[in-house]
């Protein structure tokens, strides 16, 4: 490998029990069209074939550094990873994943006028026939251009909050002392911390990040798992306050705050059908929103109440980017809260009704989020009026 750490890239890679997977995650790495790799691998004390996988490879590159360990998670592994890197810029690639082979030079090419280069992702998943479905997610920051967090606060959101599909300078970690914590979920405690301290970041319109997203195991399909979403929200709370972001970045954060939440209860509800016990989504659901309620205390209360639209199906799209679950969405004879984009719309009486404003510049994953922002504040503001 060589030492021009100045274009040095180092790939923290962590290994759990990812045989299948592993093969095909290390060819995409090694046959990047940009060789100036550190190639960071981490056996984290797996019980299969990883690690007899992990030392083929490294016997087969020398730019590979494997290092096997026992098991303690992958947010210790990738802060190993980190103190082990030496190259002027970082990246993280889970295991199940794989890079397009353009993936290094298009992010390294960005990432010389910011501090995080971000690409668009490609979400994979397998259905029960074992047939690979992708959806290109595109990340809602405009394409080229180098933003800076301090005057866009909502770039915590807009950014992604995996660490994966993202290229870091490493002086962003090592400066600002940041660690990942022992968590299931652990990623965007400390994401959200990184953009919000970053100068400048960019987006890379390319999808090169392929994101396996429903292999078994996944950390998201057990009941802990979710539970560490509401941990995870309490570090990143703990994290800004530490930093003295809290003030610039409040309406960003309750944003956060509230897709966790929602999201976490969302995959509960998935757990629900396959066995997870309703004592247990109760206790987590009370969890989550003890949380927002000391965190943002006017937040939207949507226990038991019902949405409905004018038969406008981007809106009700939009909606669902609100609700815990998809049955919130009835017929506008029976809402809680009536959704127009129509400002000339007859109130319905009884039910509150909510205006939204369409921009016709934007279009679809762009758009649902705009609607959904604002459908999101509005209840807030129904919070404030009813206290």
């Amino acid at each position: 490998m060589k030492n021009n750490f100045d274009n040095l890239l180092s790939v923290v890679i962590p290994v759990y029990n990812v045989e299948t997977y592993l093969d095909k995650c290390l060819m995409s790495v090694t046959k990047q069209t940009y060789k100036e790799l550190q190639i960071i691998l981490i056996n984290d004390g797996s019980t299969d074939s990883s690690g007899d996988i992990c030392q083929k490879w490294a016997d087969r590159d020398s730019r590979i550094l494997y290092i096997n360990k026992e098991n303690e998670g992958s947010g210790p592994t990738r802060n190993l990873g980190i103190d082990k890197a030496v190259g002027k810029y970082i990246t993280f690639l889970d295991s199940d994943d794989w890079w397009d082979i353009h993936y290094a030079e298009n992010m390294i090419s960005a990432i010389n006028e910011a501090d995080i280069a971000i690409c668009d992702m490609v979400y994979v998943d397998v259905d029960e026939k074992g047939n690979a479905h992708q959806h290109i997610s595109n990340i809602r920051i405009t394409p080229g251009v180098y933003e800076e967090p301090c005057k866009n606060q909502d770039l915590i959101n807009r950014a992604r909050t995996f660490l994966c599909g993202k290229v870091f300078k490493r002086s962003l970690f090592i400066n600002n002392r940041i660690r990942q914590p022992n968590l299931a979920i652990n990623d965007y405690p400390i994401v959200c911390l990184l953009v919000a301290k970053a100068g400048k970041i960019c987006r890379v319109d390319k999808p090169l990040y392929y994101y396996l997203r429903n292999r078994t195991g996944n950390t998201v399909t057990s009941f802990k798992s979710l539970w560490s979403f509401g941990e995870a929200l309490e570090i990143l709370k703990k994290n800004f306050e530490t930093e003295n972001l809290m003030h610039h970045f409040k309406k960003a954060l309750y944003k956060m705050y509230y897709s966790q939440v929602r999201f976490a209860l969302r995959k509960a509800k998935e757990g629900l059908k396959r066995g997870l016990p309703q004592e247990q989504y109760n206790q987590l659901e009370e969890y989550l929103f003890s949380f927002l309620d000391s965190a943002w205390p006017a937040h939207p209360d949507i226990h038991n109440k019902k949405f409905g639209t004018d038969n406008n199906d981007v809106l009700g799209e939009a909606i669902k980017l609100v609700l815990i679950d998809d049955s919130m969405l009835v017929d506008p004879e029976e809402c809680d809260y009536f959704v127009t984009s129509d400002h000339n719309a007859k109130d319905k009486p009884d039910a509150v009704n909510i205006v939204v404003n369409i921009d016709t510049a934007l279009k679809g994953e762009d758009l649902l989020w705009d609607i959904a922002d604002q459908i999101l504040f509005m209840l807030e503001r129904e919070e404030n009026r009813n206290v």
